[in-house]
């Protein structure tokens, strides 16, 4: 079976960019965050890539600078005016560039808003107590 990781190494290929100066120059997406619940999320902060130690325990908004931005826009919270990441504050439909497929599809869009709620409107967010 081939990783994330044998594709990136691998010979031979050509990176692409968008010329046009009003789109982002990205032209391919990878997802890796397609969770289903906060366990499988401090799964992977606990064991892949650079793993946190203390992943079980923490706080999930405090575990990674694009899951503080997960969890503040799940519960409503507005951005740190001096974070990396933020919310595109025009919304999506002002959005300009390509976007992947299944962004395209907005009842997609609404099922996965209303999952990643579901997630972290609990108290899933918050460090179990026994981990």
């Amino acid at each position: 079976a081939f990783s994330a990781a044998d594709f990136r190494r691998a010979c031979g290929g050509s990176v692409w960019k968008n010329q046009d100066a009003e789109h982002s120059p990205f032209t391919g997406y990878h997802f890796h965050n397609f969770f289903t619940s906060s366990e499988e999320i401090r799964h992977k902060y606990a064991t892949y890539g650079h793993p946190n130690p203390k992943a079980l325990t923490m706080d999930l908004d405090k575990l990674h600078e694009d899951l503080t931005l997960l969890v503040n826009c799940a519960k409503g919270i507005p951005d740190d005016p001096n974070a990396n990441h933020k919310r595109f504050a025009a919304g999506f439909a002002k959005h300009k560039g390509f976007l992947p497929i299944y962004f395209q599809d907005s009842d997609y869009r609404k099922r996965r808003q209303e999952h990643i709620r579901d997630i972290f409107s609990s108290n899933e967010t918050n460090a179990t107590k026994d981990a």
